[in-house]
């Protein structure tokens, strides 16, 4: 697993390099750029898409975006705004129908969760609700890639937390996932997010984990989300008690 590990994050460089070198030669009409692409999202039709294009599309929409590609993206993916992610047919969407451009629809909408501030509340919410749906997709690349989002959207306030810890449960589901690569994703994403189930997925997962690394991972993970969890309180958020998160609750 390592091995294919390396192998994919390598790909995930050469593209960020191919894409940065685009962006950059292009910045002054960056939102002429960011307009075009959307555009380009919002036509796709029955056609045969050319994937990788629609990757690099998502990837630099993602990487320079703000909260109005947010509202366009989910104006595309969600136009009735429904509260449930099981109501959100994400892979009939045209320019979704492949799971690597979905996995990519994804780890933009990280990036752009990672740019909102305190104030984007609403579409925090909306954000994790679109994340809830992509760590239920049947293919495991969408999995691995709604979970780092997820990690990447953490704010330490209150308003924006109660968002977040709402899809703990969906994350802990795949510590159960046939997949390393997945389970390894829903370590890293439960270990940024200080929520009791947090802390306990964790728990449960470090000790029945067979494999060494993972289990190692676990302990790790558990160690860093009580750390989080203490800083969360400190900064004035006191959304569970200190006992929640004591060594030995289950």
């Amino acid at each position: 697993p390592i091995h294919d590990l390396l192998r994919q994050q390598d790909i995930e460089i050469k593209r960020e390099r191919r894409v940065l070198r685009t962006l950059v030669s292009q910045w002054d009409g960056l939102d002429a750029i960011r307009a075009e692409m959307l555009a380009k999202l919002a036509e796709v039709g029955n056609n045969t898409p050319d994937v990788e294009e629609l990757r690099d599309h998502l990837y630099v929409l993602g990487f320079s975006g703000d909260g109005y590609v947010f509202d366009e993206l989910l104006r595309m993916v969600n136009p009735q705004l429904h509260e449930e992610p099981q109501h959100i047919e994400i892979g009939l969407v045209p320019f979704l129908r492949d799971p690597y451009v979905r996995a990519e629809f994804f780890i933009a909408l990280g990036y752009l969760g990672q740019s909102f501030y305190d104030r984007d509340s609403d579409r925090i919410k909306q954000l994790c609700i679109l994340l809830r749906r992509g760590l239920r997709d049947e293919f495991p690349e969408v999995k691995i890639a709604s979970a780092i989002a997820l990690s990447r959207c953490v704010k330490m306030n209150k308003a924006s937390m109660e968002h977040v810890t709402d899809a703990v449960p969906a994350v802990g589901e795949l510590l159960l996932d046939p997949s390393w690569h997945v389970k390894r994703a829903a370590v890293a994403a439960l270990m940024e997010i200080p929520d009791p189930r947090s802390v306990r997925a964790l728990k449960f997962f470090s000790e029945r984990e067979r494999d060494p690394h993972l289990q190692r991972f676990a302990e790790n993970a558990l160690k860093r989300v009580k750390d989080r969890a203490s800083y969360f309180r400190f900064v004035g958020n006191p959304i569970n008690t200190l006992r929640d998160f004591l060594p030995g609750r289950g």
